[in-house]
């Protein structure tokens, strides 16, 4: 119980941390979303110790670590929240990519939400000057 009462913390203030370093500028992209999805995974693995060391104290009939608790609960805390802020819609959104097979008529976007207030690049689709690009990069791209 020692190692998860070392990892819990650390992975909910990582997760915190990197969030927040994304969003005010001092952590790129990249290094946030790798250090929140590790904080992720370890904060599920520390829950289901968690789940599991409650069953084993009701099996055995012993009393479960009060102290151990507020870190289950704080965990559980990450996971459930990037569930609920993502929706169950954006797990089957499709990708979004740079490179569209209608260049006349591109698709719109239906998951995103385009004032969200917090996006770097936009998701209107820049027009003739990008499609010329695209139709010398990928000459044999054609409409489905």
């Amino acid at each position: 119980m020692k190692i998860i009462n070392w990892l819990g913390p650390t992975a909910f203030l990582a997760a915190v941390i990197s969030t927040l370093g994304y969003r005010f500028g001092f952590l790129n992209f990249r290094l946030s979303l790798l250090v929140f999805g590790l904080a992720t995974i370890v904060c599920i693995l520390v829950v289901l110790a968690g789940i599991f060391k409650l069953v084993v104290c009701i099996y055995k009939q012993q009393r479960y670590p009060v102290e151990a608790i507020p870190l289950v609960l704080a965990c559980a805390l990450i996971p459930v929240l990037t569930f609920y802020n993502l929706g169950s819609g954006a797990f089957s959104a499709v990708m979004i990519h740079d490179i569209t097979t209608d260049i006349d008529n591109p698709p719109t976007f239906v998951f995103i939400q385009p004032d969200d207030g917090f996006r770097i690049n936009s998701l209107i689709y820049p027009g003739e000057k990008v499609s010329a690009i695209q139709k010398l990069a990928y000459p044999d791209i054609k409409l489905l």
